[in-house]
């Protein structure tokens, strides 16, 4: 059903597109023959060839106008595109625009800047969009303390990586409790941990993070 939905479409495009170009064809044979009737009366020229000078005059004189017009319009700077070296704060701390989080709680200083440190930041910055846009997770929880859990799940997932870098690709539900009470956590509900494993499983599936966790490039800069 899909594909025959998709070549339907193209033919519907096809045909609009072939529509349009055989009216602005017509629209200009028209008016060429148009202005060159009269033409062809007062001048020694042909029909034929009054259309041919009427479409070389209007063809002309829309440019001009154009030109004239485009003269008057207010300059606008060109858009000036960052590269994601140059795109970084003050401090050269990372920095993403729709982050909720700032950089500065992970890495106050540039020397902080490293590996260990950026997926904190990464992390719990993913992990604070994606409670937030799941009410089961989020609950009654404001902004602040919808940051500050994003941070805690975070920092309990690098802890784990960390320590045995091979759970990375098989953290679930009871490992995550497990993890939370050898660091002396409150277990979260259900809702938010599965958002945890869910983030961490996206984020898991970059190949900076796999590279980060398995070359064990913690304190490198980052």
């Amino acid at each position: 059903m899909r594909m025959i939905r998709i070549i339907l479409e193209f033919i519907v495009l096809f045909l609009l597109i072939l529509f349009v170009a055989t009216l602005s064809v017509g629209i200009v044979i028209g008016w060429s023959l148009l202005l060159a009737w009269p033409l062809s009366r007062w001048l020694p020229i042909s029909l034929g060839e009054g259309a041919i000078l009427t479409s070389i005059a209007s063809f002309i004189a829309t440019l001009v106008w154009y030109r004239i017009l485009d003269l008057g319009r207010p300059s606008v700077a060109p858009i000036q595109y960052v590269s994601s070296e140059e795109n970084e704060d003050d401090d050269g701390l990372w920095y993403e625009e729709d982050y909720p989080i700032p950089s500065q709680r992970f890495a106050p200083t540039h020397n902080e800047r490293t590996g260990e440190n950026w997926l904190r930041y990464d992390l719990a910055n993913e992990l604070a969009l994606a409670i937030d846009d799941t009410p089961a997770a989020k609950g009654l929880m404001n902004e602040k303390q919808i940051h500050e859990l994003a941070i805690r799940l975070s920092n309990m997932i690098v802890t784990m990586v960390k320590d045995k870098p091979e759970v990375a690709l098989h953290i679930n539900l009871p490992t995550l409790k497990k993890q939370m009470s050898k660091m002396g956590l409150s277990p979260y509900d259900d809702a938010i941990l599965r958002v945890t494993l869910q983030t961490w499983k996206e984020e898991i599936d970059y190949p900076e993070v796999r590279e980060l966790i398995y070359e064990q490039l913690w304190d490198d800069p980052w």
